[in-house]
């Protein structure tokens, strides 16, 4: 492969070189990484559009549907599967929620404490571990877990305060992003799919 020496190249301080003054392999290195990003951008740049299309079927089919069946049309649906008669493709589509607590948990856990002081002889371990769960932080994440808190509201702690802590623990869970993705499947057997290799959750655009 022939190396091309002629022209300038910008420096990382942003001034502009000859090519001539630097080696083959710096070079050779440097139109590479320029030609595949410059390639992958540009797939990207269709990769979106067709995501676009794919969200707009899936709103044109979403219509179709509330409209045999006289509901109003608008408004994005949350999962869903739609798969042809001989049960050989199939579409899924899925709901990616992001959640974090806000300043409501501060409320929650003093509730937390008062009743983790008032059981402390009574607390049973596994309701004394989960409530302390309430009370941490995820290790480098910085906030507190999502998961944890809707595991414990669902217990039945026997304190006049816990339905008081639920609802303040309810109260601090708050979706911060939402997302659909679409994952197409193929079998060649009845029921019996392969996921086509495709990511729209990672893809920007439309439905984010």
């Amino acid at each position: 492969m022939e190396i091309n020496r002629e022209g300038v190249v910008e420096t990382v301080l942003g001034d502009k070189q000859p090519r001539k003054v630097f080696g083959n392999a710096a070079l050779l290195q440097h139109d590479t990484a320029r030609r595949m990003i410059e390639e992958a951008e540009a797939y990207s740049a269709l990769t979106v559009e067709f995501k676009q299309r794919m969200f707009d079927i899936l709103e044109e089919y979403e219509d179709a549907m509330r409209e045999l069946y006289g509901a109003q049309k608008g408004g994005k649906s949350g999962r869903a599967q739609i798969e042809d008669i001989p049960c050989k493709m199939k579409v899924k589509v899925e709901v990616y929620r992001t959640q974090k607590s806000d300043g409501s948990i501060i409320a929650a856990q003093s509730l937390v404490r008062e009743i983790l002081d008032d059981m402390k002889e009574d607390m049973p371990p596994w309701a004394d571990s989960l409530l302390r769960s309430i009370l941490q932080m995820d290790d480098g994440v910085g906030s507190f877990s999502t998961a944890s808190l809707k595991l414990a509201k669902k217990a039945q702690i026997p304190h006049p305060k816990w339905s008081l802590a639920v609802r303040a623990i309810e109260s601090s869970i708050r979706t911060v992003r939402s997302r659909r993705n679409i994952l197409f499947y193929r079998a060649d057997e009845p029921h019996d799919y392969t996921r086509v290799a495709m990511n729209f959750s990672e893809i920007g655009g439309h439905n984010d």
